[in-house]
């Protein structure tokens, strides 16, 4: 109801001189809905209709305040008319109907307020501390601004409007749909229209920048800690096998919320109402439900809409045995090395790539970040960002949003460098556990020689023994079903109108030429789903993704330039909590990664354990002190061997 009254409110602005619409404004009064012609009533039940069903506490406040007014509003004209019979009288008096709509009103009004009195459980989703208070000064602020501006601009008017109190009364009146006055006097004097609706628009401006406000407040706070990342990163060298995306878990843009085992976690990003997850949860799988429970748990209590991006199928059974909804959304790719190779007739658009780009004289290596001097790294960092330009990344279920930290050492880059030595390309890869690697960064100079891309992925697969690597994950294709299913003979006209429908749509997304670009390389594909609670959040989870608000701009969180973090000294010794049930269960942390490949089972998340960090671990290079590079690696650059 209290939707179908802003969109009424929204609608009898174009019917502002006619006399039928009160009749409406009556009926909704008498279920207890104050409504009015003006754009701040319109924004403000809606908010309210959007923050009820979301089971705010705020909301549930916000309509015992306003009935509770109301309610008292219409006492007082009641008692007005007991103390004083004779204002019945005369046009400008009240009548019969006032009257009885004044009393089905008030009585509403009373009953709504006992309601949401004793629904005080129904409403458990709170907001962050402090964020509805600046809200609020903000929304008083703008409001007062709005009054005083309309009620200056009305005082040279010589309209119907008589005195400074009818003047004042009006603005409020224009501004934010609350009429002041007691008595029905005077109901047909006005100001000019226009300042009317610059009085509207006012409020509705002051109203949005309150909202505005806060929802940012919320989401300023709450990120990974040093501590969460440790946890993280230890659950990642026991488990890190199983999704390719696990890696972009240490995003420290993202808040985390661990199973009561602490065996597993999933990390989320706040986006508006969103809490927007990407890929598996990271851990162990046995311990995945506890965390995905915990996680949507943790959302409803700050009326978050649950969400997940890119879960793989493993992952999306266990967010349906969770209530949610998986949808299809695209297929990941992937590259088994051992299956790869430039023979055949499918793969000669590589192979003649490949051919074109060491024919122009270019070299390409393969190294492990830790093998990268600082400089180096500085160096790559800002040739990446010079390469995107002004546009911001929009990844966020495989982009990790830093390039050069010390602490992804593991990670590997594949550059190509023209006849000069100059670096051309640039592709940056993720552990995807022990014996994988994911797609993180592709970034090319403008007069980079056609094909650079594909002689760095044939590059990296001829390295991948010396890495330790034996399969790669690719870009993900978006629709790629529906792409391939149009290529079919005899397709349905379905699947023909929905890939013309998506080709429009490449024009600004790149969705089908991303496909391509992936297909080339007959890679496997691993279909990939999108999980959510309702269909009516569905708007606002299919535009979270490519918020600002989870981009990457060039110096701020996210660029690509190099970023230090000094973490805290490993605690010995330590022995987690084996009763604690809180979903921010942090275990001691991890042991120092090996050289070469991490562990498969590292100790130290696991509960009910006792771990020690070894003596002189220098948790900031992630390697023995004393020891210039792992024994198994070499500083020596890998030069890919040209193909036939």
């Amino acid at each position: 109801m209290t939707l179908l009254g802003a969109f009424w409110s929204l609608l009898s602005i174009l019917w502002q001189n006619a006399d039928w619409p009160h009749y409406v404004d009556d009926a909704f009064g008498v279920l207890g809905v104050p409504v009015s012609a003006t754009m701040f009533m319109a924004l403000l039940l809606l908010l309210v209709s959007g923050a009820m069903r979301r089971r705010l506490r705020v909301a549930r406040w916000a309509v015992i305040l306003i009935e509770s007014a109301t309610a008292l509003l219409l006492g007082l004209v009641l008692l007005a008319y007991v103390l004083d019979p004779s204002m019945q009288v005369g046009e400008e008096g009240f009548t019969t109907y006032d009257l009885v709509i004044a009393g089905l009103s008030g009585v509403a009004c009373v009953v709504i307020v006992i309601l949401f009195v004793r629904a005080k459980d129904a409403f458990p989703a709170r907001t962050r501390k402090g964020s509805i208070w600046a809200a609020l000064a903000t929304l008083a602020g703008g409001v007062l601004a709005a009054v005083a501006v309309v009620f200056i601009i009305s005082l040279p008017d010589d309209g119907s409007l008589v005195g400074a109190g009818e003047r004042f009364r009006w603005a409020v009146r224009v501004t934010t749909g609350f009429d002041l006055s007691l008595a029905g006097t005077n109901a047909d004097h006005a100001g000019p229209a226009w300042l009317g609706v610059l009085g509207g628009l006012l409020g509705a401006g002051a109203l949005l920048a309150a909202v505005a406000i806060y929802l940012r407040s919320g989401r300023l706070t709450g990120f990974l800690s040093a501590q969460d990342e440790l946890h993280i990163r230890a659950l990642l060298a026991a488990h890190g096998d199983h999704d390719s995306l696990s890696y972009f878990a240490t995003r420290r843009d993202k808040s985390v919320v661990f199973s009561p085992d602490g065996q597993a976690a999933v990390t989320y990003r706040v986006v508006g109402s969103v809490a927007l997850a990407s890929g598996d949860p990271v851990g162990a799988p046995a311990s995945w439900s506890g965390a995905v429970a915990a996680w949507l748990a943790h959302a409803r209590a700050h009326a978050w809409h649950p969400a997940v991006l890119g879960a793989s199928e493993s992952g999306a059974r266990v967010f349906l045995r969770a209530r949610l909804k998986a949808r299809p959304l695209g297929d990941e790719a992937i590259l088994m090395v051992d299956n790869f190779g430039l023979e055949g007739r499918a793969m000669r658009p590589v192979k003649r790539s490949v051919g074109r780009v060491y024919a122009a004289g270019y070299t390409l290596s393969a190294h492990r970040h830790a093998e990268l001097t600082a400089e180096e790294l500085a160096e790559i960092g800002h040739l990446a960002d010079l390469w995107r330009g002004d546009e911001p990344d929009r990844g966020f279920s495989m982009a990790l949003n830093r390039f050069g930290d010390r602490s992804d050492g593991r990670c590997v880059v594949v550059l190509a460098r023209d006849a000069t030595g100059t670096i051309k390309a640039l592709q940056s890869f993720v552990p995807w556990g022990s014996r994988g690697l994911s797609l993180d960064l592709m970034r090319r100079a403008p007069d980079a020689v056609n094909g650079v891309n594909e002689a760095i992925v044939a590059a990296l697969v001829d390295a991948a023994p010396s890495l330790g690597v034996r399969r790669v994950s690719l870009n993900f294709a978006m629709f790629r079903g529906v792409f391939s299913g149009a290529e079919q003979v005899g397709a349905g006209p379905l699947v023909r109108i929905a890939d013309k429908f998506l080709m429009v749509a490449d024009r600004f997304w790149q969705l089908d030429s991303l496909y391509r670009a992936n297909a080339k390389y007959q890679p496997d594909w691993l279909p990939r789903f999108l999980c959510y609670e309702t269909a009516a959040a569905l708007p606002q989870v299919a535009l979270a993704p490519g918020s600002p608000r989870v981009s990457c701009r060039p110096g701020r969180r996210g660029s690509s330039a190099p970023v230090m973090r000094r973490w805290p000294a490993p605690t010995g010794n330590c022995t987690p909590s084996p009763t604690s049930s809180s979903p921010r269960t942090r275990p001691c942390s991890p042991p120092p990664p090996r050289c070469g490949d991490w562990p498969s089972n590292s100790g130290c998340g696991i509960p009910n354990s006792t771990c020690s960090a070894p003596t002189g671990w220098s948790p900031i290079r992630w390697r023995w002190p004393g020891r210039r590079r792992c024994p198994r690696r070499s500083r020596q650059r890998t030069r890919a061997t040209p193909r036939p």
